[in-house]
Parts: structure tokens; sequence; C-alpha cells
């Protein structure tokens, strides 16, 4: 497991952003908004971030200021091999959240 910090930020008006290996857990939060301010996103907050550069997704449901999402970090696979399995593990994770946050048929809108 590589040590870089990963971090997902979310706007209130519908957009959001990502970093994944952006070095200390500040820097990858700081680059999450700014990724997230350049799609368009309004206050951008991180609502996820962790240490290391492991998997994760993001989830939407609807759009604008009514988007909901749903996201996860830090899913660490346990081998070379279970990649694929991992990246369906943090897909699973972050569609979960977005329906118990209230979202309807979320959409993976970004996964690494």
């Amino acid at each position: 497991m590589a040590i870089g910090g990963t971090a997902v930020a979310i706007s209130s008006n519908g957009f959001f952003g990502w970093c994944r290996n952006g070095g200390p857990v500040e820097t990858a939060s700081a680059k999450a908004i700014e990724n997230c301010q350049k799609s368009g996103g309004v206050n951008p907050q991180v609502v996820a971030s962790t240490f290391t550069s492991s998997h994760g997704a993001i989830a939407k449901s609807g759009s604008g200021s009514q988007a909901i999402f749903g996201w996860s970090v830090g899913i660490v696979q346990r081998s070379r091999a279970s990649r694929d399995e991992a990246l369906e593990d943090a897909k699973s994770a972050a569609i979960a959240l977005c329906k118990k946050r209230g979202g309807t048929d979320p959409k993976i809108v970004a996964s690494w």
C-alpha cells in the first residue's frame, strides 16, 4: 500500500473533485477542492480523506443543488490479483452511501 493522500470534495451546487496520490492528506484535500472548483463547484467541502493511495469511488444521484453524493476512500486491495475486487468494493460502498443519504438510482461518476 502506497502512502499518498486521497481526498474527495463535494460542492453545494452538485459538483465534485478528487485527488489520489496527492502527497500529505492536507495537500490532497486542497487539490480535491481545487479540482471541484475548476469543474464549476461552489463552496466545496472535503467529505472524505485518507493518507493511503487506495481505491475509492464517487456515486451521484440527481443534479445541481439537488444532487446527492456517496463516496468511498481507503479501500485497500489485498493482493495484486484483487485490484478489480477492491475497485468493485469501492463502487459498491459509494452507491450504498448515496442511497443511505437519500439518493435514488445513483451512478458511479468517478472511481480509482
